[in-house]
């Protein structure tokens, strides 16, 4: 779908240059209805500027957004749901309803990066990797919260804070948490 028509359909920016910090440069994928995947995930932006699913995304196991100097956006209408998470770096992902993470969730967001829900976020965990980026939960939330300055002591020593070990470890099914 043409990226202007995916951005006036799903009412993602007034301003798409503003959005994407630069004119895109090619066409958004949609998926209409629920999506379900069975095994992990990994999506980034390197291709895609604009993902969107217009339903519930639902991943069976580990499942990661991440973005580095590409200003691409996820944009799911409906709600999340995984084993574990991590959306890294200059992610723009927007959730129109809740989160559900059974595991843990990791955010390490760039001052770029931002991360939306509608509804509410539910968590094991959430390790929270530093204070930059966007964060907004319109609904409650219920985790583990782990700050900055407390995820050090919180991680297992192999992975030494390093949000790419740690999704790793995600994605190997590995635990993360002491």
């Amino acid at each position: 779908m043409p990226l202007q028509d995916a951005v006036d359909e799903f009412g993602i920016a007034d301003d798409i240059e503003c959005f994407f910090l630069d004119e895109p440069t090619n066409d958004a994928l949609v998926h209409r209805g629920d999506l379900v995947v069975p095994g992990p995930l990994a999506v980034d932006g390197e291709d895609i500027q604009l993902h969107v699913i217009d339903g519930s995304l639902t991943v069976k196991d580990a499942f990661s957004f991440q973005n580095v100097d590409v200003y691409a956006a996820l944009c799911v209408t409906g709600s999340v749901t995984a084993r574990s998470m991590a959306c890294m770096w200059d992610v723009q992902f927007v959730i129109g309803g809740s989160v559900n993470v059974d595991d843990i969730l990791v955010l390490q967001l760039t001052d770029a990066g931002w991360f939306g829900v509608r509804g509410a976020l539910t968590a094991g965990s959430w390790l929270q990797m530093d204070d930059r980026g966007t964060f907004a939960v319109d609904g409650p939330v219920s985790a583990l919260r782990y700050s900055p300055e407390d995820g050090q002591a919180a991680v297992r020593e192999e992975y030494l804070f390093d949000v790419e070990r740690i999704r790793d470890g995600l994605f190997a099914g590995r635990p993360v948490l002491r």
